[in-house]
């Protein structure tokens, strides 16, 4: 019986080439954008080296605090509220809330 994560790594991971792949852009990358594209999104990242990097992705989930997004070129629709949410809330252990877009 396979765990969650095991299933949804084989719904993400089409080879074993793109788990490393996919370990280096969230390892030696930062995020510079997140976009809409159809029924998608499109991630755009950033490296030390220079050489920027674009994901393409049914479901984006984004695990980073407000502070970080806040300076994340977000080009996805977003009820007004969530954007407040974004641009106002501190971070810290009392200001942890979930926010999901789709």
């Amino acid at each position: 019986m396979l765990t969650l994560a095991q299933e949804l790594k084989a719904e993400l991971l089409d080879y074993e080439d793109d788990e490393e792949e996919l370990a280096d852009t969230v390892n030696h990358h930062a995020l510079e954008a997140v976009r809409s594209a159809g029924n998608g999104f499109v991630l755009s990242f950033s490296s030390s080296n220079g050489a920027p990097k674009e994901v393409k992705a049914d479901i984006a989930v984004l695990t980073v605090p407000f502070s970080v997004l806040r300076h994340t070129d977000l080009r996805v629709e977003l009820p007004p509220l969530k954007k407040q949410a974004i641009a106002e809330l501190g971070y810290g252990t009392n200001a942890k809330i979930i926010a999901g877009f789709h």
